[in-house]
């Protein structure tokens, strides 16, 4: 009877390791999901700023020259 009480333990153990384990993986895969979209997002924002950056320097250039040309009028 102790014999049969230290399998079923030993056994019950042993399933919730697995289990433990199961969850585990589950919230590893959930985690790396996420940094997965939120480094696509940080993409999708640096080149928005990248390009929005852009458009103002164009803009700021295009003034300096107006200016530069009216100096020179």
């Amino acid at each position: 009877m102790i014999v049969t009480s230290a399998v079923i333990l030993a056994a019950m153990v042993a399933l919730l390791f697995l289990s433990v384990d199961a969850k585990l993986k589950k919230i590893e895969e959930e985690i790396s999901e996420k940094e997965r979209s939120l480094r696509v997002s940080m993409q999708s924002v640096e080149q928005e700023v990248r390009e929005k950056v852009d458009t103002a320097t164009r803009k700021i250039e295009d003034v300096r020259e107006s200016i530069v040309k009216r100096g020179y009028r």
